[in-house]
């Protein structure tokens, strides 16, 4: 990319906001595109922390493993102002109308990109899409053949594997298969009690490419995710006052 001018950059295609690839200076609003290496370079271990890098999207801390997502100044744990797609499937909790960022996360090594369109203009997407787009892409089966691991571990013993194994089944189709497991810790509360905070999100996915014709391809994907979180609030400083002027809680 630093050996390209000006001119070669501007006719890199991207998946824009008409939906389609097309020559990103001709895209008529902001948009931002993420690599994997965007994400471990910058320090990142999951997709939804990179989103930190982009200008104009908020990225805050629910509870210990959950992360909430807005642009535009949109604040709170509701997202239904942006539109989230992965792979061209809406990912929207209608229930509540947010995001899961636990259970849409993919492994880094099936990431291809990830477009997020901001701006009014990317309302031409349809329902929700009113302050923009966050499009996960991921690669072809093709792209990932063979297995790779990756294992993050941190000093309080919260885990965070992935295995994906990609295989051939002729010279047209291929296939691969995925599994992330997140294993939370306890932490501890203000009082030095247990937290009981911890849990787990587990994850398997699958995809086949089939080539039907030069410019005709035939996918198919699915996944499956479960986890387990519980979360106790720590009441202790406002249910108890201490009349000792040394105690540090008032």
């Amino acid at each position: 990319m630093l050996e390209l001018d000006f001119r070669d950059l501007g006719r890199v295609p991207i998946r824009s906001v008409l939906g389609y690839e097309q020559e990103y200076w001709r895209n008529p609003a902001s948009v931002h595109v993420i690599r994997p290496d965007d994400v471990s370079l910058n320090g990142h271990v999951l997709m939804v922390d990179s989103f930190r890098n982009v200008a104009g999207m908020y990225v805050s801390r629910g509870v210990g493993y959950d992360d909430f997502v807005t642009m535009r100044n949109f604040s709170g744990s509701a997202t239904e102002k942006f539109l989230t797609i992965v792979d061209g499937r809406e990912v929207l909790q209608r229930m509540g109308g947010t995001i899961n960022w636990t259970t849409e996360d993919v492994p880094l090594a099936i990431l291809d990109r990830v477009e997020i369109i901001r701006g009014a203009g990317a309302s031409i997407w349809g329902t929700n899409a009113v302050s923009g787009v966050v499009n996960v892409v991921t690669k072809h089966a093709a792209a990932t053949q063979g297995n790779s691991v990756r294992l993050v571990m941190e000093h309080d013993g919260t885990f965070l594997g992935e295995y994906v194994h990609g295989g051939k089944i002729s010279e047209d189709s291929f296939y691969r298969v995925w599994v992330r497991d997140q294993e939370y810790a306890e932490g501890e509360l203000m009082s030095g009690l247990p937290a009981r905070d911890d849990g787990y999100a587990r994850k398997a996915g699958f995809r086949y490419d089939k080539s039907l014709g030069p410019d005709l391809d035939f996918t198919f994907a699915g996944g499956f995710a479960t986890r387990r979180v519980d979360h106790v609030m720590d009441l202790t400083a406002r249910l108890f006052y201490s009349t000792d002027p040394s105690d540090p809680i008032k």
